[in-house]
């Protein structure tokens, strides 16, 4: 997470590059966040697409 006071200056973008690009044979990626318009629109230029049809999660949290 970027602090609100560094957000729009690429460094999201930059760190969700350099992650990926560590990772060029991984073909699905699987995203769990917070659901913000803000973040939404930040994983959507990426590419990401919100996952609705025949998928399902679970977590727990003790």
């Amino acid at each position: 997470m970027v602090l609100k006071e560094f957000k729009r200056r690429g460094i999201g973008s930059e760190l969700f590059n350099r992650l990926v690009s560590k990772y060029p044979n991984v073909r699905q990626k699987v995203l769990l966040t917070e659901e913000t318009t803000e973040t939404r629109r930040f994983y959507e230029s990426k590419g990401f697409k919100e996952a609705t049809k025949g998928l399902i999660s679970f977590v727990r949290f003790d």
